[in-house]
């Protein structure tokens, strides 16, 4: 059996790791928000309402 400490490359990804000083973010969107449940609201931004920063459900 192979264990984590064998496999070819692990050392230097350990290695690197203990080093990294940055945090990464990944944003992933969708290519369509409809039926999302704010429809109303995202249009309403789409079209710079005012009435669009009122958040979801205070209205």
């Amino acid at each position: 059996m192979i264990t984590g400490s064998q496999l070819p490359g692990v050392a230097q990804l350990v290695a690197a790791l203990h080093s990294f000083r940055y945090s990464m973010f990944r944003l992933e969107t969708l290519q369509v928000y409809a039926g999302s449940g704010e429809d109303r609201g995202i249009a309403a931004f789409q079209r710079s309402d005012p009435e669009s920063r009122t958040p979801t459900g205070s209205r």
